[in-house]
């Protein structure tokens, strides 16, 4: 099984309402993870996006980067989750939309340093959604991991 199909798994089994929002990993990479989901599972009123369709795919989107990272390190967790979140509504998203999360290396290696340290650590995370190659809305997040 890919990195791709084991997050895809992972979230659609800690995170049901995933699976009727349609949501799919697309990318993971060493410092970021993204994430798909259409606009016709996760609209409102107004055919656009939902906003907490929005959050919920940034929000993952950081999540899923946070248990890639503990994947390729070992690191079996006790749970991850977040701590706290702020998003900013940019611009409205009248079409399929992803998040795109991002962590810096030097967090990185302080999550996992504090992880090591005292089997707790916490990292911030930004994730971004893209529709139509516009940012339409960021989320800055601080996410928990305890082992």
């Amino acid at each position: 099984m890919t990195h791709i199909e084991k997050l895809t798994e992972k979230i659609s089994n800690y995170i049901p309402l995933t699976k009727s929002m349609n949501l799919k990993v697309v990318s993971i990479e060493d410092q970021s993870v993204e994430l798909f989901a259409p606009l016709e599972a996760n609209k409102n009123h107004m055919n656009s996006a939902f906003g907490g369709s929005l959050y919920t795919v940034a929000v993952l989107s950081c999540w899923g980067l946070t248990e890639e990272i503990l994947e390729v390190t070992g690191i079996i967790p006790k749970y991850t989750m977040i701590k706290s979140g702020h998003i900013d509504y940019l611009k409205p998203v009248r079409g399929d939309f992803a998040a795109k999360s991002h962590a810096h290396k030097q967090d990185i290696d302080a999550f996992l340093l504090g992880l090591s340290r005292k089997q707790l650590a916490r990292i911030q995370m930004t994730s971004e959604i893209f529709y139509n190659g516009d940012v339409c809305a960021r989320l800055v997040g601080e996410f928990v991991t305890a082992l």
